[in-house]
């Protein structure tokens, strides 16, 4: 393999890196929010039933708002289950772990100097189509430029800080 063909290689590896990067902080950030809309549509809910059992024992105009809190109560967890919230959080917290992961191994193979460089590259790409194929959840194009330009401001506080690089050029 000519020095060509490795740099060729190393310059895939790298452009992989940043979308496995990309990818990861962007289901790891989607995986956050997540978890803040579960608590309202899990710990809000239990709260309005709780409000609206002892509305129902105070009686009079307190059943109105207790029967009002046991309807937005039902809506919350109706929404909660309708989104399938855990099992989405679930899945982003999985596939942020596995493009972190793979993200790694895109970058030690272009610090390798050995000569199956391309099996190694298309090993890692089959590793990369399986990931994505098995995503149980999208990431909208929205979230993607959010972590893209997350991790820009990651690689330019590394520059100045005098860190070494995440992603080689």
């Amino acid at each position: 393999m000519t020095t060509q063909a490795y740099d060729d290689v190393r310059a895939v590896a790298a452009r992989r890196q940043i979308e496995c990067m990309v990818l990861g902080i962007g289901y790891d950030s989607r995986m956050h929010f997540l978890s803040k809309i579960n608590w309202v549509t899990i710990i809000v809910p239990a709260l309005l039933s709780l409000f609206a059992g002892g509305a129902i024992f105070a009686g009079g105009v307190w059943t109105v708002f207790g029967g009002a809190a046991a309807l937005l109560s039902a809506l919350l967890i109706m929404m909660h289950k309708g989104r399938n919230g855990a099992a989405d959080q679930a899945e982003c917290g999985r596939l942020s772990r596995e493009y972190i992961a793979l993200s790694a191994k895109f970058r030690t193979l272009q610090d390798v100097e050995t000569g199956n460089l391309n099996e190694r590259m298309l090993a890692l790409d089959d590793e990369l189509a399986s990931i994505r194929k098995s995503a149980g959840v999208d990431l909208p194009e929205s979230e993607r430029k959010q972590a893209a330009f997350t991790l820009g401001q990651i690689m330019e506080s590394q520059a100045l800080t005098g860190r070494p690089p995440l992603v080689k050029h």
